[in-house]
């Protein structure tokens, strides 16, 4: 035998509400419910950052980065002209500076 569904209940029987028709708040107690609420508190308690702070961190990556770059960048430069003398030829000029452009990173 099939089993018979249960209909659906109507919106008017659960007891939902038309967000159109919600009711109006005053504004007194809008605010009531914000200080309670601890919103307005949690928004100043953030630090600002301010531009001498952002400078800084900003300094820090550029110097960080060049820390990393320079070592890198020479021993790719040393095992460039390894391999150059591996095989018996002396390497040019050219050859590192194109060998340098496209191996340091760029921004």
């Amino acid at each position: 035998m099939a089993r018979q569904r249960k209909t659906k209940q109507s919106d008017s029987d659960i007891g939902l509400v038309d967000p159109t028709e919600t009711a109006e708040i005053s504004e007194q107690e809008q605010w009531r419910l914000i200080n309670e609420s601890g919103v307005l508190k949690k928004l100043e308690s953030k630090p600002r950052v301010d531009d001498a702070e952002e400078d800084a961190a900003l300094a820090e990556e550029i110097f960080n980065a060049i820390i990393i770059i320079i070592p890198i960048s020479f021993l790719l430069l040393l095992m460039e002209i390894l391999i150059h003398f591996q095989y018996g030829k002396h390497p040019t000029l050219k050859t590192m500076v194109d060998r340098m452009v496209s191996g340091v990173p760029s921004a």
